[in-house]
């Protein structure tokens, strides 16, 4: 009840319309190649709303919806649309203070490539990133 009016249209334009934005202008661009991969990145916010971030879960949730939208018109198309969620504390050079799970960046990137040369024949339309050793959305 104490989120503003910005607050939430802040989290929408960077969450959702941002991504919309970026998006259309990619598939405009691989529409006539008839190929190309659009990676949308959430977070578990795009799909458990946890109490204090309502301005982050409206718009990942939109994200979210944007993501499965466009895979549906651009599949057809030739166009790889992917929904990315990393719910990882991502490894920056150092070691967390709690000793808490990290992802390593190029363990994700790896990933990322993997999404992006899959054979059209078995695309992945949502894909779950995490460390091992992470204890599944108990923060949540």
């Amino acid at each position: 009840m104490n989120v503003t009016r910005a607050a939430f249209e802040e989290g929408l334009r960077h969450n959702c319309l941002g991504p919309f934005l970026v998006a259309r202008t990619a598939a405009r661009a691989m529409m006539p190649r008839r190929s190309g991969t659009i990676l949308l990145t959430g977070s578990t916010s795009s799909v458990l709303g946890r109490a204090g971030h309502l301005n982050l879960v409206a718009g990942k949730f939109g994200q979210r919806g944007l993501a499965q939208v466009l895979a549906r018109e651009l599949w057809p198309k030739g166009i790889h649309v992917v929904h990315l969620i990393i719910d990882a504390d991502v490894h920056e050079g150092e070691e967390r203070d709690d000793g808490g799970p990290q992802s390593d960046p190029n363990h994700i990137a790896q990933m990322i490539l993997a999404l992006h040369r899959q054979p059209s024949s078995a695309w992945t339309s949502e894909i779950d990133l995490r460390p091992w050793n992470e204890h599944f959305w108990e923060h949540c």
